[in-house]
């Protein structure tokens, strides 16, 4: 659910960014660079339960948590990649670079269990 919550907040502060710009409003670069600090924060504090929205696991069976965890990092690197185009569209490039690193961390977090378990077997294998 923190996806939700991260890209949500992403591109809440575009729009009200670029809101408060079109009205003119001097102090919009404030609010995205508030907007940043935030997802920033929340993308090192908010590491575990990461995409609990899309666990697969009791419905796939066998080979459900492979399955389940490649779903997670293309839906992530999908939902990021959206609010990012949106965050530069809009004309917020700190935004969209700031929601992009959140992306790019929760999928290295997705990543890291199967990158330490291949080292695992790896070690095994030449550990005979």
């Amino acid at each position: 659910m923190t996806l939700i919550k991260h890209a949500a907040l992403g591109l809440l502060v575009c729009i009200l960014s670029l809101l408060l710009r079109e009205a003119g409003f001097r102090g919009a670069r404030l609010v995205s660079l508030v907007g940043t600090v935030a997802l920033m924060g929340l993308a090192v504090t908010g590491m575990d339960g990461i995409l609990d929205a899309l666990s697969f696991d009791g419905r796939l069976g066998a080979g459900s948590a492979e399955l389940s965890g490649i779903l997670k990092i293309v839906g992530a690197g999908i939902v990021f990649g959206i609010i990012t185009d949106m965050a530069r569209d809009m004309g917020e490039l700190g935004v969209a670079s700031a929601v992009s690193c959140v992306g790019r961390v929760e999928i290295f977090a997705l990543c890291m269990p199967y990158v330490l378990r291949l080292l695992e077997l790896a070690a095994e294998y030449f550990a005979v």
